[in-house]
């Protein structure tokens, strides 16, 4: 099985809120996970040289713990790997721990559950039948990945990695995803910041900023509903960019105020290298780790050892082989 990552392009914080609109994008890399129904019940991750594992006599992932408690215990042995989401910084911030869990979550639940085998390379279900066993999958990644963060997240990105493409996004405790089929994408670039955040904090402070100061709060959630209707609604790459640049100043904004590095220097000296060409460019997700640079057709980028073209993935989760 194969699940991509996923980048928030709008709506960073305020989807967090029930009915607040996002737009993310499922891309590679991808994390790939394999079942062998002959070993013994077991799961075992890799990131890198990071080890994960979890077996009935214990477990030291509580991601994997989480997964377990929502769908059961695995029938078979398990193999995970995300190292294609680590670089020399540690983690890329594409969504490692979403994809993760909707690999196995996926395994997991269509081992027992007749609809959710609509998943399989040699199913004969209809359209429909594929939807509800994705919907299933989503609905058990997102219950044990909200699980293992605490209770938080807004499941943007488990969400993405379960269908693919670009979709609009509302938060809530059920989020509503729609795909999405843009009239032109402009050329999107990850820019790789040196700042690792982790994004639970973050939320955390954001929530608090929101009760101390509800009208402010307000505004900003208006605002930010605003720039994604404002992206879905463009006709063309060079309105996508005002949208996305406009996103960038009001997430630099809220970063002031609830006490988070956004774009700290180091991310910001490296947006500013597309900026000086005529990109547009923004930090993206919690803030720090990464961001995204945006230009029509035909402008070129700068040759950086940080920076790479976003290569979107269309179909979301997907089997390599029979299961």
């Amino acid at each position: 099985m194969a699940v991509p990552g996923s980048v928030l392009l709008l709506g960073e914080y305020a989807v967090t809120e029930p009915g607040a609109p996002g737009v993310a994008v499922a891309l590679h890399p991808e994390v790939r996970a394999t079942f062998d129904a002959g070993g013994p019940p077991r799961i075992a991750g890799q990131m890198g040289a990071c080890r994960f594992t979890w077996t009935p006599a214990g477990c030291d992932s509580p991601l994997f713990a989480a997964l377990v408690a929502e769908c059961g215990p695995p029938t078979g042995s398990m193999s995970v790997d995300s190292s294609d989401f680590a670089g020399p910084h540690g983690k890329l911030g594409l969504g490692s721990s979403a994809a993760v869990a909707v690999a196995v979550a996926a395994l997991l639940v269509t081992g027992r559950h007749r609809d959710a085998r609509a998943l399989a390379p040699d199913a004969t279900a209809s359209d429909a039948g594929r939807d509800d066993a994705r919907r299933r999958v989503l609905a058990a990644a997102l219950a044990a990945h909200r699980a293992a963060q605490g209770g938080r997240g807004s499941g943007y990105d488990v969400a993405t990695s379960v269908w693919g493409g670009v979709v609009r996004f509302a938060g809530g405790p059920a989020p509503v995803v729609t795909p999405w089929r843009p009239r032109a994408l402009p050329n999107l670039y990850l820019v790789q910041g040196a700042d690792p955040l982790a994004t639970p904090g973050a939320v955390a402070r954001y929530e608090e900023w929101r009760e101390r100061e509800p009208g402010p709060a307000a505004r900003f959630r208006e605002r930010s509903r605003a720039l994604v209707e404002q992206f879905l609604a463009a006709g063309g790459a060079k309105a996508c960019c005002t949208a996305i640049e406009a996103g960038g100043e009001l997430t630099r904004w809220l970063g002031e105020r609830i006490g988070v590095a956004v774009e700290p220097t180091g991310l910001r000296d490296r947006l500013d290298r597309f900026r000086e060409r005529g990109w547009v460019a923004k930090p993206v997700g919690a803030g720090g780790e990464l961001g995204i640079a945006a230009a029509p057709a035909g402008t070129p980028p700068p040759a950086l050892p940080y920076a790479s073209p976003l290569r979107q993935a269309e179909g979301g989760m997907r089997w390599l082989t029979r299961q």
